[in-house]
């Protein structure tokens, strides 16, 4: 049976049906709408990154049929799959991300079966969105650039900083070091000063200031040292009590000043004692306490009559005239008493002794 089609003389074989192939669909845009504004067809889709809405129509050209033309379509670059359109003739994108785009669409008449290469009619066009300002790459080269400016200014301002606060804490350092030297050298300094304060207080507790020799309570005590050695089975102590004769009449002729240069005279002459076991010391007034131990009776006895008579020997000078003084002595040994104040007492009983006899002279055993 042969009858008149859009696309000519249509022929009805019933000895062929089932072996008649279909037709591909052209398919044809009709339509750019960006953001409700048409665009033309041709030439470059660029568009701003302020775009928000695009929509693409199309349509197949299929005259015989056009209520059986099914779609689909697919934005590479965006949509993962083909998206199924059925006979929708129009894709609606909103706030597509920045970049390059490929917008294809296929077209098939019925039965649908996608496979079938040679019946899909399908056409396509590029979209390119351009990204923000901020994004693009001039602009994301200054900013890097900028970002990597500001970062080394940090750094270089970070490190000046550095060595700013270093060079104060130098200073800080060295000063507080000179603080604590010049602190440390006044502790050293005000130390030594202590010390030379404790010696000297030490000194004068155990000395006599006028004679320069040991006090009687430092003889006192060396004394009870060396009985007790004696007394131990160590070296004899010979001990002497010593008195200037006549000596209130040297103050009362010539006045205290010359009675206490003699007495400095005296303690000048008896400090001279280079001898180890040999101890001089003032014992109140003008009495002198004088000891050797490690000697006998008769080597103590000559040592003090040679201190005797070097006393003798001294002048000192009182307004042109010269004062000249002597001694009385008494002597005891060790062995001649059980104690210290026992000895201390024969020996003043002695002194005694030889004052009574005329003075000048050392009375002993």
């Amino acid at each position: 049976m042969l009858f008149p089609t859009a696309a000519g003389l249509g022929v009805i074989d019933p000895a062929r049906v089932g072996t008649l192939q279909g037709h591909r669909v052209p398919i044809v845009f009709e339509r750019l709408l960006v953001d409700g504004m048409v665009q033309p067809l041709s030439g470059p889709h660029r568009f701003g990154a302020e775009t928000r809405r695009i929509a693409i129509v199309y349509a197949g050209l299929n005259f015989r049929g056009p209520d059986k033309v099914r779609y689909r379509y697919r934005l590479e670059g965006f949509d993962p799959e083909w998206v199924d359109a059925d006979n929708a003739s129009e894709a609606v994108y909103t706030n597509l991300p920045p970049g390059r785009f490929r917008f294809r669409v296929q077209a098939m008449s019925l039965p649908v079966d996608w496979r079938q290469d040679d019946l899909l009619g399908e056409a396509s066009l590029v979209i390119e969105l351009a990204p923000p300002w901020w994004r693009r790459g001039e602009v994301i080269g200054l900013g890097i650039l900028g970002l990597a400016s500001v970062i080394y200014g940090l750094y270089l301002w970070r490190t000046a900083s550095y060595r700013l606060r270093q060079r104060q804490l130098n200073t800080v350092i060295d000063r507080r070091t000179r603080e604590l030297s010049d602190k440390n050298l006044a502790l050293q300094q005000a130390s030594q000063e202590r010390e030379a304060l404790m010696r000297q207080l030490e000194y004068r507790a155990s000395h006599d200031v006028l004679t320069a020799l040991p006090n009687r309570r430092e003889a006192e005590r060396v004394l009870q040292h060396w009985f007790d050695e004696a007394h131990a089975g160590g070296a004899a102590l010979a001990l002497a009590l010593m008195d200037i004769d006549h000596f209130k009449r040297i103050n009362d002729d010539y006045g205290h000043e010359v009675g206490d240069a003699v007495l400095s005279a005296i303690g000048e002459v008896l400090g001279e004692q280079e001898q180890a076991h040999c101890f001089a010391a003032r014992h109140g007034g003008e009495e002198f306490l004088l000891a050797a131990t490690g000697l006998d009776a008769a080597q103590a006895r000559a040592l003090f009559e040679r201190m005797r008579q070097r006393l003798a020997d001294i002048q000192v000078d009182a307004q042109g005239m010269t004062v000249r003084c002597t001694a009385s002595m008494g002597m005891a040994m060790s062995e001649e008493a059980p104690s210290r104040r026992e000895l201390l007492a024969l020996a003043d009983h002695r002194l005694y002794e030889a004052k009574r006899q005329g003075r000048n002279r050392l009375i002993g055993p």
